[in-house]
């Protein structure tokens, strides 16, 4: 039982989701643009908005969530829709 992978319990809390919500909504995956709102009061660079919202979108309670609100299904997500491709990152420098 011990070797067993038990399911994470891990949840982002309420205020970071909603924040996370906002640049998701306003940026799409475009990590440098939100680096540069003005709601990012925390000073967030592009590679720690990177993290977060990779860590949101693998949290299934709260991804789908947030899916569910802006009446996205999840196989909506289409890796060709302009607001799923992860833009500005350290893979568009490998290419």
């Amino acid at each position: 039982e011990s070797k067993e992978l038990r399911e994470s319990k891990f949840k982002l809390p309420k205020n970071q989701v909603k924040i996370i919500s906002y640049f998701l909504d306003k940026y799409g995956l475009n990590y440098k643009k939100m680096v540069h709102d003005h709601k990012n009061i925390d000073q967030f660079t592009w590679r720690q908005f990177r993290q977060k919202i990779r860590k949101f979108m693998q949290i299934p309670e709260q991804f789908s969530l947030y899916l569910e609100e802006r009446d996205i299904l999840e196989a909506d997500i289409d890796s060709k829709d302009q607001r799923w491709i992860e833009t500005n990152t350290d893979d568009d420098e490998i290419e």
